[in-house]
């Protein structure tokens, strides 16, 4: 570490514009020399090599996983209900149709549309994994998605796109929530995919295939706490959670596997992909069933209680 670089915290996007922005469009910006003086969100970066760039606001804490491993009285729970809620919020964010963002199909979202073009898949087979079962395994998943990250029924604004306990800074006592942080996934996308994502962080034990019931059931209250899922959300966040595990499964086997063999943890992925398995089983789908219509009866008990 660096003389003078502080020990604990980070630093947490003043403005999201630079993760959407077209470099070309930026470079036109910056060559503009005709400055009104507005404090527009144009004028916020500059361009520097090529690439936006701009300048981020220090946030003093520590990553929600860090401080549930170094404080003992923080309750788990509670961090899992806080990063619910605060995902709502950030998802609660006005996306106009003009506002000129990527989406998922262009970028971000842990690289979905790579999966979706083909990309993922043509890696694999120009390796020389070309016959590893692996790809069968893939390709099935490949359908479910597909299907996921192109419906268009499915609401839609910004998402984090790796909202996981390293990607939350919280206070390193109180656990109090500070700020979401590591910005480079995000984009404009299903509301689901950032949902699936947080489960997939949160609500598994070390070296289990199942989803913790106390767990999903937390986080899904907080989140709701703030915003309600439609019907079809609670339709299909079960395939949702299938498919991030996919695509996080899948980037394990390219990183590790094909890119970087002398790391030798090839075989990281079989954990996820397990868990991937479990997903397809009917116990598994018949409890997630049973967790999505307690959601959905629940949000209508709230509804029919008359105000005070």
């Amino acid at each position: 570490m660096e003389k003078g670089t502080p020990k604990k915290g980070h630093t947490l996007s003043a403005v999201l514009f630079v993760f959407f922005t077209d470099v070309n469009d930026a470079d036109d910006e910056n060559d503009n020399d005709d400055d009104d003086g507005d404090d527009d969100i144009e004028k916020r970066y500059v361009v520097f090599k090529g690439t936006p760039c701009c300048l981020l606001s220090y946030v003093d804490g520590i990553s929600a996983e860090e401080a549930l491993e170094q404080n003992l009285d923080l309750c788990e729970s509670t961090v899992i209900a806080m990063l619910g809620e605060e995902l709502a919020k950030l998802h609660s964010v006005v996306v106009t149709p003009d506002a000129g963002l990527r989406d998922h199909l262009t970028g971000g979202a842990s690289l979905a549309s790579e999966h979706m073009n083909g990309v993922y898949l043509l890696a694999i087979e120009d390796s020389k994994y070309a016959n590893h079962p692996f790809i069968k395994f893939y390709q099935e998943e490949l359908v479910n998605l597909i299907d996921c990250m192109s419906n268009r029924n499915l609401p839609k604004g910004i998402i984090h796109g790796d909202p996981f306990l390293d990607n939350v800074i919280v206070d390193e006592k109180s656990g109090h929530f500070k700020g979401f942080v590591d910005w480079e996934d995000t984009t404009v996308g299903p509301l689901l995919f950032d949902i699936a994502t947080a489960i997939i962080g949160t609500c598994y034990n070390e070296h289990c295939c199942m989803l913790d019931e106390f767990r999903l059931k937390t986080f899904l209250n907080g989140y709701t706490k703030k915003r309600k899922l439609t019907n079809e959300e609670l339709q299909y966040l079960p395939r949702f959670i299938q498919m991030t595990l996919t695509c996080n499964c899948a980037w394990r086997f390219k990183n590790f596997a094909i890119d970087h063999p002398e790391l030798n943890e090839t075989n990281s992925h079989v954990e996820i992909q397990e868990r991937v398995l479990a997903m397809r089983e009917e116990d598994t789908k018949d409890f997630l069933g049973k967790v999505m219509a307690d959601l959905h009866a629940g949000a209508r008990r709230r509804e029919n209680v008359a105000p005070c």
